[in-house]
């Protein structure tokens, strides 16, 4: 039976106290709210809640960039009780954990808001939040956070990035996704303003968002900032002061390059790395030290630390750069632990340090390089995927596989059992929370097998390819002729739509096209084309072969 007494707690404040109360705390489409005007509404809509002398709730909060569902958000947490946070798609979470009260997306709860019903779950004192993990988007495992957790990590993330109350971020990733969210929690903890962005970073209006809210900050991992990059948004945004990229890492030459482009431009890059384990980042390296550092993530955040494992990590021969091991952090941002069931709801701490699956090595400085992975996990587009939890959704599903990976693909080598190849992706790119363009699969006749009769990833690795298709894969008479100039756009999209390119009266976006495979497209094109408008994935594939002959034409001009 519920105890009242052994359920009190504080309820989780994450504004600053010391908040300029007429400073604009959100913006979006319905203009600003002052910081004042956000407390009081908090205060209002957490009342409304059941008391937490009657026992805490599960909160259900499919939380998004809207203006409503943030402040009720804030409003479970306010009240002292859990929010279960999860997208928009929630039903193999909400399933698992049956929430006792619902947020809609109006900012209105519904559920048992009577104080005289029992809630249904014992909550540990110290939770305040449920997330899924970084490799298991939408899956039952859960990460537990407590309030500890989210305001030293927030407050350490405001520290490392100098955010001030003049600062303003926007919401360019999803506020589900432990980054996303960081970018929120740190901004209300400076007393700064986020930008509420709900849509995507490739709509063409992003760009004009940017400028007109006078965005100072704008969070990206590898994925976002080539989007942005493609769009031309990095070198026409005065007010940016702070490119702040995590969610994978950026290779050396672009972390260089973006570095350069930045002081001319009167902006800086900071080189975040971080896990929802930790609840967010775990290091930063400063943007005045990462052209000097392009192949480091940083140092550890406030009050945290970091230490090697070299136990089971084989050394490389050449080792003048230090030994290698598993990276292992501890702070107070490491959650309490996981849950993968209900009952786990009622643990408190049981996790003291965080093993993060990455190899790296350690500078006497304390400065940290991530230098590969333990075979378990790849990042890919920013998500952390557990090659072993796609691999056994995929069986589940009858599918005898073998999962592995690269930063730019995931890989299924799998055995004949009824499933076509596109069946195939679409599990494992459902499984891993990922769009099938960024998954391949291929069929063997039997798997690889090592001598103690497990699969041989190397093996299967090898049989994928994550080469960059040749500039030449449509040939030049095809690409630049009248005739051929339709068929020439369609052998580029195509591969790349799961469906081809069935009506070019259709946009790469009506057909399918998404932010995965958005970079990919906008590339092949423009070696076909050239500059491409910002909007070109929003017009039908026709006026893009208007505009290859075009393009020819001019290239005929210039010869005659």
């Amino acid at each position: 039976m519920f105890q009242p007494q052994a359920r009190l707690t504080a309820g989780a404040v994450l504004w600053s106290s010391t908040a300029d109360l007429n400073r604009p705390v959100l913006v979006d489409a319905a203009g600003t709210l002052p910081y004042g005007t956000l407390i009081e509404r908090v205060e209002a809509l957490a009342a409304e809640l059941p008391g937490v002398h009657t026992g805490r709730r599960l909160v259900h909060v499919p939380l998004t960039a809207e203006r409503e569902l943030v402040v009720g958000y804030l409003a479970v947490l306010k009240a002292g009780h859990v929010a279960l946070i999860t997208p928009p798609e929630h039903a193999s979470i909400t399933t698992t954990y049956p929430p006792d009260l619902w947020l809609h997306d109006d900012g209105t709860f519904a559920g048992a808001l009577d104080d005289g019903i029992d809630p249904q779950y014992e909550l540990h004192p110290e939770l305040a939040v449920l997330m899924s993990t970084s490799g298991s988007t939408g899956s039952p495992k859960l990460v537990r956070l407590s309030r500890t957790n989210l305001v030293s990590n927030a407050d350490a993330i405001a520290a490392a990035l100098s955010i001030s109350p003049d600062d303003r971020a926007i919401t360019s990733l999803p506020l589900h996704y432990c980054f996303g969210l960081s970018v929120l929690h740190a901004q209300l903890r400076a007393g700064a303003t986020a930008v509420l962005w709900h849509g995507s970073v490739t709509d063409p209006t992003f760009a004009g968002e940017l400028r007109r809210n006078k965005v100072s900050l704008l969070p990206a991992t590898p994925h976002v900032v080539d989007l942005l990059d493609v769009q031309g948004v990095l070198d026409d945004l005065p007010s940016l002061r702070l490119l702040a990229q995590a969610g994978g890492a950026l290779p050396a030459v672009r972390v260089k390059e973006l570095d350069a482009r930045g002081r001319v431009g009167g902006w800086g890059l900071a080189v975040m790395y971080g896990q929802t384990e930790a609840t967010a980042r775990m290091a930063v390296l400063p943007p005045e030290l990462t052209g000097q550092y392009p192949d480091a993530v940083g140092w550890p955040i406030a009050g945290s630390a970091f230490r090697l494992d070299p136990e089971g990590v084989e050394q490389p021969v050449d080792s003048v750069d230090g030994p290698v091991g598993e990276l292992v952090f501890t702070g107070p941002g490491v959650m309490l632990g996981y849950a993968e069931h209900p009952d786990d709801l009622a643990l408190g701490r049981v996790q003291i340090e965080l093993r993060t699956g990455d190899l790296a090595r350690i500078d006497a400085d304390g400065l940290v390089r991530i230098v590969g992975r333990r075979s378990d996990h790849v990042k890919i587009m920013g998500i952390r995927i557990d090659l072993g939890q796609v691999e056994r959704a995929l069986r589940a599903n009858g599918v005898p596989c073998c999962v592995t990976g690269t930063d730019d693909q995931l890989q299924v080598t799998y055995q004949p059992c009824g499933h076509e190849p596109a069946a195939v992706r679409d599990q494992a790119a459902s499984a891993a929370g990922l769009g099938e363009s960024v998954v391949s699969a291929q069929e063997v006749a039997e798997l690889p097998i090592l001598p103690n009769g497990k699969p041989d990833r190397r093996a299967c690795a090898a049989l994928h390819t994550t080469a960059t298709p040749p500039t030449n894969d449509v040939p030049q008479e095809t690409a630049i002729g009248v005739d051929g100039s339709l068929a020439a756009v369609v052998a580029v999209l195509a591969p790349l739509l799961r469906g081809g390119v069935t009506d070019p009266g259709r946009s790469f976006a009506e057909l399918g096209g998404d932010s995965f495979n958005h970079v990919m497209a906008s590339l092949r094109l423009t070696r076909l084309i050239g500059e491409l408008p910002p909007d070109w994935h929003h017009r039908p594939i026709r006026d893009l072969a208007v505009r290859t002959i075009n393009v020819a034409r001019s290239v005929r001009y210039a010869v005659l």
